[in-house]
């Protein structure tokens, strides 16, 4: 039996210094995720596409200049999920939509130093969010 590869993009957003993360229902988890822009590559969309169109639904700007930092492939042979990861510098204030169809309830701005105290308490546990935070390292 062929299984398929789920395709999807992830986007480091940085606003004045600062990593964009977004607050997240996530069922069926009854608590929010802190996370990153995400999304699934639509038919016939290229991973550049797919990024740009998740950064309108989700933080309401189109990026600029979208620079690859890497891809990552999760549970492989089990839930088969590739995930080209991109990183975007925004000059204008990412907020979420005001008609948005997505779980967010919020979103912030975090400095370097927030984003580790919050993964050391287990505040960011999101695995590709953590992976792409990482990647934004090299």
């Amino acid at each position: 039996m062929k299984q398929k590869i789920k395709r999807g993009v992830a986007i480091v957003a940085i606003y004045n210094g600062k990593i964009v993360l977004l607050k997240q229902m996530r069922p069926p988890h009854k608590v929010p995720f802190l996370n990153i822009v995400m999304g699934s590559i639509k038919n016939n969309e290229t991973p550049e596409q797919a990024a740009k169109r998740e950064c309108i639904e989700e933080i309401g700007l189109v990026p600029k200049k979208l620079v690859k930092i890497g891809r990552i492939i999760q549970l492989p042979g089990s839930a088969n999920i590739e995930t080209v990861i991109f990183y975007s510098e925004f000059q204008e204030k990412p907020s979420v939509p005001k008609n948005i169809s997505e779980p967010i309830i919020g979103l912030g701005f975090y400095s370097e130093e927030e984003i580790k105290k919050l993964i050391s308490k287990e505040k960011i546990i999101e695995s590709t969010t953590l992976l792409a935070l990482l990647l934004i390292k090299k």
